[in-house]
Formats: C-alpha cells, structure tokens, sequence
C-alpha cells in the first residue's frame, strides 16, 4: 500500500538552526554538516553566516572553516540576543529534541514575534504541537526522502516514472492537509482523530484511484503532459 510505504520508510535528517537578519543576515545551526552546507550556500548568495553550536569541539571546527559561531544553548534568551534574535526576520528550528524544541517556540513568539519560525518535525505528534503553537512551516522529517524514495521504488517495480511522480504529488498534498486539519483536533479525542484519518485514507485512495483511471484513459503520453510543472 502506498501511504504504508511512505511511512514506514524512514531516513535520517540533519538538525540546526538558521537566522536571516535584516542588515547583516546571520544562520545559526547545530550540527557541523548542514552548518557547513547551508552556510555554504547561503555565503555564495551572499550571505553572511554566524552559528550558535552546544558542542565545543563543532564550533571550533567551524572556525577554522572561517564560519562566526557561539557556543550555547538556543533556549537561553541572552543567547540568542547576543547572537542578534532581534534584528533578524527568519528562524529555523531543526533539533532533534521536541519538547526544547516547543520550548524555543515559545521563546521566540513571546520575545521576537518579528521572527518567522521554520521548524523541523521529528514526529506526526511533534508537527502537530508545532501547528498548534502558530507555526505554519513544518518541514516533516526524512517526508521529502521518504516520498523521493517511494517514487524511485514505484518506478523499479514498473510503474511509469510520471506517473510514480504525480502518485507522489498526491501524497504530499493530501498528507499535509491532513497534519494540519488533524492538529486542530482535542488532543483527548482518540476518536474524533481515528475517525478523520480513515476519511484522509479513503480520500487519498480515492484520489490515487481517479488518476490512474485518468492514465488509463488518457494514456501514459498524455498523463505525462498533464503531471509536468
């Protein structure tokens, strides 16, 4: 089943945080790989990159790779004062831990309401929380490598590879109207939550089955007209 392999393939993701601030952009990030890959990026856009790191040994690293960081810990207010919360427009959540990661949320809206918050989800649960809170970009972890991985898989077993991809889009979409229709749900209510993921199951089912009918009907030359960006 389709939304069975989407969920039980899982792949690991990196973790950070990331500013964008107005006169002078900063970045923030926690692990040294993606501190190195997206300042990386963002300095050949121009983009100047600072990063707030709790290991040590990672922000002496990236010294040497000529990248400003601090040393600490995001949730601490001075912190993130120090390292310009208040001039910046952008924030980026991507830690593993959910609960530190509520925890700077919070500390973001309450102090810097200026910012946008985008954060990384480690769980269903976790994005929901995140929803709940006003944040409106959550990025699912390993989803996006989970679905690329699902259409490569969908192509090997001989599906067309438009149509694995259109199969993909459909996915996407239907699951993240249902985290978020699902996050406006009484977190008490195991009921009303079963009963509303059955009907997004049928839904994407039900949408799964009309496009391959529209393929069928049209066949795969004019499917893969229809599926292009």
């Amino acid at each position: 089943m389709f939304w069975t392999l989407i969920v039980v393939v899982l792949l690991f993701w990196l973790v950070g945080f990331l500013f964008d601030v107005a006169g002078g952009p900063i970045h923030l990030l926690l692990l040294v790989a993606l501190a190195l890959f997206v300042a990386r990026l963002l300095r050949l856009n121009g983009y100047g990159t600072t990063v707030l790191d709790y290991d040590a040994e990672q922000v002496e690293t990236l010294g040497r790779f000529g990248i400003k960081s601090y040393y600490g810990d995001a949730t601490r207010l001075d912190l993130l004062r120090t390292a310009g919360a208040e001039r910046a427009q952008l924030f980026v959540i991507a830690i593993d831990q959910e609960e530190q990661a509520l925890k700077i949320v919070d500390l973001i809206r309450e102090h810097f309401p200026q910012l946008r918050i985008l954060a990384r989800a480690t769980s269903r649960q976790h994005a929901y929380e995140l929803l709940r809170r006003g944040v409106q970009d959550v990025y699912r972890e390993t989803f996006e490598s989970a679905v690329d991985l699902s259409v490569d898989a969908l192509v090997a077993l001989g599906l067309p590879k438009h149509r694995a991809q259109r199969a993909a889009q459909l996915f996407r979409e239907h699951e993240d109207a249902s985290v978020r229709e699902m996050a406006q749900l009484d977190t008490e209510d195991m009921k009303g939550y079963a009963s509303m993921a059955r009907v997004h199951i049928a839904n994407l089912e039900n949408a799964l089955a009309s496009d391959k009918e529209m393929f069928q009907r049209n066949g795969d030359d004019a499917g893969a007209d229809a599926s292009a960006p």
